[in-house]
C-alpha cells in the first residue's frame, strides 16, 4: 500500500527500490494519489531504479497546466478567477498524458492488462478484485471512497477491464481547488460523478488487501508511508510553503 501525499511519491520510489534490491517483488499494488502514481508505474512493471531516474529527469512545471483564467495575463486576478469559475489552478491533463505515456510504453492501456492469475489468492476474492492495481480516488458527488478498479461495476456499471489505468491515476491525483476534478459518467444513473483525490477519504487503507479466508496472515501486507516530525512553529511554515507553491 503506497500512501499519497505529493512530493512523498519520490520517497515511495526509493522504499520500492529498497525492496527490490533486498530481492523482494510484489503481486498486487494499491495507491492513494502520488501513491497511486507510483504503484501504476511499478505495477506496469517498470523497475525501482528506472522510475527513480525517470524522477529525477522530469520537469515538474510541464504538469502545471493552466486553466482558461488562470493563462490570463492579469496578476492575482487570474488566480482569483481561475478558482472562482473552474474551482482549481490547473487542468490536470498534462499529468494524465504523461501517465499514459509511461504506461503505453510498457504496453498497459487498460486494467484488463493488469488482470492477475494468482493461484493462492483468497478464494473468496470476487473476480472484479483480480489485478495488480488498486487505485483509491474519491467521488465528491456522491460523497464517498472509490476503490478502481474494484467498485466500477457496482457503483457505475463500468465493466473493471476497460477501465484505462491513466484514468484512475488522473481520478486520484485530482488535488482539490489545484488540479479540475475527473469526471467519470455513470452507465447506471446516467449522470457524471466529479473524481478528486483519494486522500480525502483514505490516504492510506492499509486494510484494502486483507484475506478472509482460512489463510489469515499467509500474506506479507507492506505499507509505505512518510511522516515528517512537526515542531511547534511547523503548522504556520507549512502552511506558508503550501501557499507559495500554490501561488
Amino acid at each position: 500500500m503506497l500512501e499519497g501525499g505529493g512530493v512523498k511519491g519520490t520517497a515511495l520510489v526509493g522504499a520500492l527500490a529498497a525492496f527490490e534490491d533486498a530481492g523482494y517483488g510484489f503481486q498486487r499494488i494499491a495507491g492513494t494519489s502520488s501513491g497511486a502514481l507510483v504503484g501504476a508505474l511499478a505495477a506496469a512493471g517498470i523497475p525501482a531504479a528506472t522510475l527513480h531516474q525517470l524522477l529525477l529527469d522530469t520537469d515538474y512545471t510541464r504538469f502545471l497546466d493552466a486553466t482558461f483564467w488562470k493563462r490570463l495575463p492579469i496578476p492575482l486576478v487570474d488566480d482569483a478567477l481561475s478558482e472562482l469559475i473552474d474551482h482549481a489552478l490547473y487542468r490536470g491533463d498534462a499529468l494524465g498524458d504523461f501517465i499514459a505515456e509511461q504506461l503505453r510504453a510498457r504496453d498497459v492501456h487498460t486494467f484488463a492488462d493488469l488482470k492477475l492469475a494468482d493461484s493462492g489468492m483468497d478464494p473468496h476474492v470476487a473476480p472484479e478484485r483480480r489485478y495488480r492495481l488498486v487505485v483509491v480516488a474519491s467521488d465528491i458527488t456522491r460523497q464517498r471512497m472509490v476503490r478502481i478498479p474494484w467498485y466500477m461495476q457496482r457503483e457505475y456499471g463500468i465493466a473493471p477491464d476497460t477501465v484505462p489505468v491513466a484514468d484512475a491515476v488522473r481520478m486520484s491525483t485530482a488535488i482539490p481547488f489545484f488540479y479540475l476534478p475527473f469526471k467519470l459518467h455513470s452507465h447506471l444513473s446516467g449522470q457524471d460523478s466529479l473524481m478528486v483525490d483519494g486522500g480525502l477519504n483514505a490516504a492510506f487503507p492499509v486494510d484494502i488487501f486483507d484475506r478472509t479466508d482460512e489463510y489469515l496472515g499467509s500474506d506479507a501486507v507492506f505499507g509505505f508511508a512518510g511522516a515528517v516530525p512537526v515542531g511547534p512553529q511547523e503548522p504556520a511554515r507549512l502552511v506558508d510553503l503550501l501557499f507559495e507553491l500554490l501561488v
